[in-house]
C-alpha cells in the first residue's frame, strides 16, 4: 500500500490540475449543507446525497476522469442508499460512542469509506455498504487515524486565519488525500482477496 507521504504527494498533483473543481464543489457543499443542516429534514434528505456526490467527484479525479457535481448523489440509483447509508453510519457511530469515546472513534474510521462506497457500488443496500467499509478498513483504522492526525498542524493554522486557509487549501488538500486513501484501501482489499469485484455489484 502506498505510504501517507505518497498519497499526499499524488493528492497535491491532482489538486494542481483540478483545484478550481475541487474548491468549487467543496464551497458549494459547505454553503448548501449549512442551509440544509438547519433543519432535521434537510440534514436527512439533502446532506447525505450531497456528501456522496462530493466524494464521487474526488474518486473520479483519482481515476483520471472528470469530477461530477455534488448533486450526483441525488440520482435515482444513489439517492435512497445515500440517505440510508449515511444515516445508519451516524446512528451506529453515535451508539458506539455511548460505550465510551474510543469505540466511537474506532467505528467512525471503520465506516468512514461508506460515502465513497455508495457511489462506487450498484445494487447494494445501505447496510451492505457499511459492512463493505468495515472490510476495507479492517487492519487500517490505526493508519487512518494517524493519516488524519497528520493534518492537525494545518487545522491549527487554519484556525488562526478564521478558516480561510482551510477553505482555500487545507480542506481541498485533505479531501483529495482522503479519496486517495479510499482508492488504496480498495486496491489492497481486492489484491488480498478480502473483497471481490462482485462485492461492489459490478
Amino acid at each position: 500500500m502506498k505510504t501517507r507521504a505518497e498519497i499526499k504527494t499524488e493528492a497535491k498533483a491532482i489538486l494542481s490540475t483540478s483545484y478550481g473543481t475541487v474548491l468549487g464543489n467543496m464551497v458549494l457543499y459547505i454553503i448548501l449543507s449549512g442551509f440544509a443542516g438547519a433543519t432535521l429534514i434537510g440534514s436527512i434528505l439533502i446532506n447525505p446525497p450531497m456528501t456522496v456526490g462530493l466524494m464521487e467527484g474526488i474518486k473520479l479525479l483519482w481515476r483520471g476522469e472528470t469530477a461530477v457535481s455534488i448533486f450526483e448523489g441525488f440520482k435515482e440509483d444513489k439517492f435512497g442508499r445515500s440517505i440510508g447509508g449515511i444515516v445508519l453510519m451516524v446512528i451506529f457511530v453515535f451508539l458506539w460512542s455511548l460505550l465510551f469515546v474510543i469505540p466511537g472513534i474506532v467505528m467512525g474510521f471503520a465506516y468512514s469509506m461508506t460515502p465513497f462506497l455508495i457511489s462506487d457500488t450498484k445494487g447494494l443496500t445501505a447496510g451492505q455498504t457499511l459492512q463493505l467499509s468495515k472490510k476495507l478498513t479492517n487492519g487500517y483504522k490505526g493508519e487512518l487515524f494517524v493519516f488524519m492526525l497528520s493534518y492537525l498542524g494545518w487545522m491549527l493554522l487554519s484556525s488562526l486565519t478564521f478558516g480561510l486557509l482551510y477553505i482555500f487549501y487545507v480542506g481541498p488538500y485533505m479531501l483529495v488525500s482522503f479519496g486517495g486513501y479510499y482508492e488504496e484501501l480498495k486496491r489492497r482489499a481486492l489484491e488480498n482477496g478480502v473483497v471481490t469485484e462482485a462485492d461492489f455489484g459490478v
